[in-house]
């Protein structure tokens, strides 16, 4: 069965021939036809060998999968949330004054839908979901996965069981760790510019900000995320036990973990997401600064 579009709604009529309990994959056949497609999305090996990975989070629906949605609750009482934004003002002696202003409004409260985290397996020129079994109950991934293909390609494939890889070799350290050594803000931001010039440029001056105090610090190793982590770069301040998970969303709060930096990064986004296990969670407000330098000093 092929499907083609940007999205579906109803998955039934695409799965007609199977009954319950059935197992398929979702994916497609002929990889090298899309191989730009693949690798933007955080393909970074050799069309040679099997490998998994997480699609990078670039547009909607590889957002979700990647990092969950955030859903209001308009059931509960509203709270105060912060905001950061730039400012330019030019003042009456024709001056121009640049900085960062915080402010705070009344919202709903939100609650996480956690991400599906669905990897897909390179293998034998092939692309593939995880193996699927047909329930009612997994409809609702099943349609997940269709539509992240169709939002990545346009097109994808039911591909029965006689697709089922032999090896997967699975790709657990989604990150890109610089050399060690000490990393101020003139020699990170080389490397972070890649990433900041990919953000929208009303956010820009905001989170360049946020990097630079972090780095004021002088953190002795850098790791950059991709794939499922693509946008998020870890400081290591090793000599102090403490690791700064910073995001490049303006609605992110920074994760400070402490031990072993490596058990830290191989955590799931969701387990990141629901921030079980760090150290501290710091929002960003007009006390952010102020705390992330009292944390790590």
């Amino acid at each position: 069965m092929i499907i083609t579009g940007n999205r579906i709604i109803n998955i039934d009529k695409y799965l007609l021939e199977f009954q319950e309990g059935e197992q398929f994959y979702i994916g497609l056949q002929d990889v090298q036809e899309y191989s730009e497609q693949v690798q933007k999305y955080g393909f970074l090996e050799d069309f040679s060998e099997t490998h998994t990975f997480l699609p990078r989070p670039l547009r909607r629906i590889t957002e979700f999968n990647a990092n969950g949605r955030w859903v209001a609750d308009k059931s509960l009482p509203k709270e105060e949330r912060s905001f950061e934004s730039e400012y330019h003002v030019i003042d009456w002696h024709g001056n121009h004054h640049y900085g960062i202003r915080y402010y705070t409004r009344e919202c709903y409260q939100r609650r996480l839908i956690l991400p599906p985290e669905v990897e897909l397996t390179y293998t034998k020129g092939s692309l593939i979901s995880p193996l699927l079994v047909y329930s009612q109950e997994n409809k609702g991934l099943i349609k997940h996965i269709i539509n992240m293909f169709l939002e990545m390609f346009g097109y994808c494939e039911i591909l029965t069981e006689k697709y089922i890889p032999k090896k997967i070799k699975t790709k657990r350290l989604p990150w890109t760790v610089l050399p060690k050594g000490e990393y101020p803000w003139e020699k990170a931001k080389q490397h972070l510019d890649v990433i900041i010039n990919t953000i929208p440029d009303k956010h820009r001056t905001v989170i360049r900000k946020r990097h630079e105090v972090i780095t004021q610090n002088t953190p002795d190793f850098m790791a950059i995320g991709d794939q499922g982590f693509w946008g998020y770069v870890i400081y290591g301040f090793t000599y102090r036990d403490i690791f700064v998970f910073e995001s490049n969303k303006t609605d992110n709060a920074t994760y400070v973990f402490k031990g072993n930096w490596i058990d830290a990064s191989r955590l799931t986004k969701a387990e990141v997401l629901c921030g079980k296990l760090h150290e501290a969670r710091i929002i960003h407000n007009q006390k952010w600064e102020d705390n992330i330098n009292q944390l790590i000093s």
